[in-house]
């Protein structure tokens, strides 16, 4: 396992962004918008400085956190759109020598929170997402699924059939959404997911971890983001279980902790960071049982 994170969460710019990450002593961010704008609307001369500047602080990219697929774009937008932002993210990503790149499925339709597999829609959504995953593996990046608010991300089955349907595609898994995700593979009304179920299910097919925790407030409701190990993420279980099966990929916080004050963003960025890696001491002192 190494450490990165989403330092946007931490700062804007990336200077904010590779001071956070020194303050960590880590040397590796997962790169996804710099002073509010997704790194693949960012003209090139500025990702090429982007990049510079990441260099000269000894800062690799651990991953690209894209926008194909996700929360703001639809199924029934025009495809060129996802090809075009596909092509974008493949000639920036050159400049940053990164090869893993998050992609999802698309949302369910707007006014549903649920989307079965037999939807119609998954014929159309896996011959696109086929599509974009064949110029990224052509370009030499390696599209990681995200178990997020998109398709694929419903249950561990619809993950699982993505990746029958869909050559080369691997997950990225993301300890926290399941816990307000509901569970497909569940009869209605559906409960939330479980985070160990789920990663049980996919962790032969994961080669990148998303540390974030929280709780689900059912009064509210609404997701309540917490520390690392202080929610329902099942964040423990899963990083043993995971550096017991040899997990070598990155383990990347993405805590969701936010506020509006920049230094408390930052100081909560920094905490969270702070917490993954004294589970991970925690872990090395008393290891978890052996699990299944």
């Amino acid at each position: 396992m190494w450490l990165s994170g989403f330092a946007d969460e931490a700062g804007a710019g990336i200077e904010e962004q590779v001071d956070a990450t020194r303050a960590l002593g880590w040397s590796a961010i997962d790169l996804r918008k710099v002073d509010g704008t997704l790194f693949h609307e960012l003209p090139l001369d500025r990702c090429r400085a982007i990049a510079a500047t990441l260099g000269d602080a000894g800062i690799r990219v651990a991953s690209l956190g894209s926008g194909i697929a996700g929360a703001g774009s639809s199924i029934d937008d025009d495809p060129r759109l996802a090809l075009d932002l596909t092509r974008r993210c493949i000639e920036r990503a050159s400049l940053f020598r990164v090869n893993k790149i998050r992609v999802m499925s698309w949302p369910p339709p707007k006014g549903r929170s649920t989307i079965r597999w037999e939807d119609p829609s998954r014929h159309e959504r896996i011959r696109r997402l086929k599509e974009i995953c064949r110029l990224l593996l052509d370009s030499g990046l390696q599209p990681l699924h995200e178990n997020c608010y998109n398709f694929g991300g419903q249950s561990h089955e619809h993950s699982l059939r993505l990746l029958e349907s869909i050559p080369g595609l691997r997950l990225v898994f993301d300890t926290a959404n399941p816990v307000w995700m509901e569970d497909l593979t569940m009869p209605e009304p559906f409960p939330r997911q479980s985070a160990w179920t789920f990663w049980t299910n996919v962790r032969e097919h994961v080669d990148q971890l998303h540390i974030k925790d929280a709780r689900w407030d059912p009064l509210s409701p609404k997701l309540i983001p917490c520390l690392p190990g202080e929610g329902e993420g099942d964040v423990m279980a899963i990083l043993a279980d995971a550096r017991r099966r040899g997990f070598h990929g990155p383990v990347s916080i993405e805590p969701h902790l936010g506020g509006a004050n920049p230094d408390l963003r930052r100081e909560r960025y920094l905490a969270a960071g702070r917490r993954l890696e004294a589970l991970l001491a925690e872990l090395d002192r008393s290891p978890l049982p052996d699990a299944e």
